[in-house]
């Protein structure tokens, strides 16, 4: 049975993705929408100027992040043949050393390394994305805001009877459900929490960055923000791309100093003032993270 309901998931992901999606903006939203209500704003005019309001933000964001990627994407080939350049550099020149007496065996495991290398460096290959595949991309995600916007209009008009209706179920003999609205409290908590963090941690991954003179350094801001809502690794995960970048383009002591600076924020933010912003009723194992990532991304991919 629960093969078959991962199966399941897995299958339908194109479907539950964007229901997925619209929770997240309308858990988000909440705070918003209330705030909007208590100064007598009547409730469909609050789910208009909240749809607003996102579409606003969204298409700020968006525009910025394919700015970036666009801007990447034209030197991406260029830095393809830079990693496996280096990849067979240091790869012979690990056998430069004579720490072992010269001899066939040697010799003969020079050459089979570096046609290991050749094979591996050979699969480095990247191919700038053709027009149509830009205005497939473009025209996909447009159908896929289209549709998460929907459902969450939907689910916003619905979370403004809730309570109403738990309490509904509750008079008719019916289980008290109200704990279903602290939870839903907790997690819009958590998931401010989390994008206020999220924020910080762009904005100094950017301005770091840029004070080093690295390549795209919006780019690596946006990355930093987005993948920081994975909690313990993502910010990790996220130093990774501009240390290689900085090696490269800057030498080893700057690469060092930006990988120090990465570990630096997310301890600062991540370890420190995030869980005391959150408390210890919110405290997520780190394997658990982990094994969730990688569960999740299995069944429906990054997001």
């Amino acid at each position: 049975c629960l093969f078959v309901i991962i199966g399941g998931l897995r299958a339908a992901g194109s479907f539950l993705v964007p229901i997925i999606l619209a929770f997240f903006l309308t858990a988000l939203n909440m705070p918003f929408i209330q705030w909007q209500l208590k100064r007598g704003v009547p409730h469909f005019l609050t789910v208009i100027l909240t749809v607003l309001v996102n579409l606003s933000l969204i298409s700020v964001f968006v525009a910025l992040t394919v700015n970036a990627i666009m801007d990447f994407l034209p030197e991406a080939p260029f830095y393809v043949d830079q990693i496996r350049a280096n990849v067979e550099a240091w790869g012979t020149r690990i056998f430069e050393t004579p720490i072992l007496p010269d001899s066939d065996q040697l010799k003969e495991g020079k050459e089979n390394f570096s046609e290991m290398l050749r094979q591996m460096t050979a699969q480095f290959t990247y191919e700038l994305p053709s027009a149509n595949q830009v205005v497939e991309s473009v025209m996909s995600l447009m159908g896929t805001v289209f549709f998460v916007f929907i459902i969450m209009i939907f689910m916003m008009q619905e979370s403004l009877l809730m309570k109403l209706r738990l309490d509904d179920v509750h008079k008719a003999s019916g289980p008290d459900l109200n704990y279903l609205g602290q939870i839903s409290k907790d997690i819009q908590r958590y998931l401010h929490i989390k994008t206020a963090v999220s924020l910080a941690t762009g904005a100094l991954a950017w301005l770091m960055t840029m004070a080093f003179g690295l390549e795209f350094p919006l780019l690596w801001g946006v990355l930093a923000f987005v993948l920081n809502y994975i909690p313990s690794i993502g910010s990790l995960i996220a130093a990774i791309p501009p240390c290689l970048l900085a090696l490269w383009q800057l030498g080893m002591v700057p690469a060092t100093l930006i990988a120090v600076g990465y570990i630096s924020i997310n301890m600062a933010l991540g370890n420190v003032i995030e869980p005391m912003l959150l408390g210890r009723r919110f405290g997520i194992s780190t394997l658990v993270v982990v094994l969730s990532a990688l569960f999740w991304g299995w069944v429906w991919g990054p997001v």
